[in-house]
């Protein structure tokens, strides 16, 4: 009864909300699709919601899909790992990571079936297919590009020669730094005045007055907190540092990782 009293809100595309966003758009390519499409059948704004989440889970589940048969063993390792509450959750959300997970699935599989299949011809087709699926991962979240590491499991001699194979990872991680960059390009185009419209992360309520602006910016530091001599600790104190990442991980928050990683 509460879902259905909330199609009759109707949508208002003239009320806007300035929100600060991340510089990777991929993950959102889904979800703005089944938006498009909810759009043209003047959806309320909560079924605009439901076309969101259901062509995120179509898509990241066909992506997982295809992890699956490319893996050359641990397939239902995959499997199971795709099938956590958390890693479900998120695929049927509007959230960014449910294209993050599938593309990571993915570019890990491919990997594994360059290196481990014995049967399986490194094509150069394979190489571009590799270069574009690590583009897609670094259009997802950046630090996942740690999964390239993995290359070097794929022995010299499936791609050719030792100058090819350095070659290629030269390639990859050259087309993956200009992957990055290319969201941050847009930004240039943004002239100054519209970025000092309003603070970056401000989110404003139109029923509100506008003495009621609620502001809420996540990369502002809590208070008391300095990033530069935080830095600067670290690099003087790396032992003790260490102590400090282990009592963190799996002392203090040790169920929330998990719960974290696995769901509740």
């Amino acid at each position: 009864e509460e879902l259905k009293s909330l199609t009759n809100i109707k949508l208002e595309p003239d009320v806007k909300y300035t929100i600060q966003v991340p510089d990777y758009f991929l993950p959102y390519f889904p979800q703005a699709v089944g938006m498009f499409i909810g759009r043209m059948f003047n959806s309320s704004p909560v079924t605009l919601v439901y076309f969101g989440r259901i062509f995120n889970l179509i898509c990241s589940v066909l992506i997982i899909f295809l992890a699956i048969r490319a893996a050359p063993f641990f397939k239902w390792i995959f499997f199971l790992l795709a099938l956590m509450p958390m890693s479900m959750y998120l695929i049927s959300s509007l959230s960014k990571d449910g294209m993050t997970i599938s593309l990571c699935f993915l570019l890990i599989a491919t990997l594994l079936k360059f290196a481990f299949d014995k049967g399986k011809k490194i094509e150069n087709t394979d190489l571009i297919i590799l270069i574009i699926l690590a583009c897609c991962v670094a259009l997802t979240r950046y630090i996942y590009l740690i999964v390239l590491v993995m290359y070097f499991f794929i022995p010299v001699i499936k791609v050719g020669t030792l100058k090819k194979y350095l070659l290629v990872f030269l390639i990859l991680v050259v087309a993956v730094f200009l992957a990055i960059q290319i969201p941050k390009a847009g930004n240039l185009f943004k002239s100054s005045a519209n970025r000092s419209i309003e603070p970056a992360a401000q989110v404003i309520n139109p029923s509100k007055p506008a003495d009621q602006k609620k502001e809420y910016d996540q990369t502002q530091a809590d208070q008391g907190a300095n990033s530069s001599e935080q830095v600067k600790f670290i690099l003087h104190n790396p032992g003790q540092y260490i102590g400090i990442v282990y009592n963190s991980v799996f002392i203090y928050f040790r169920t929330l990782y998990l719960d974290s990683f696995v769901g509740t």
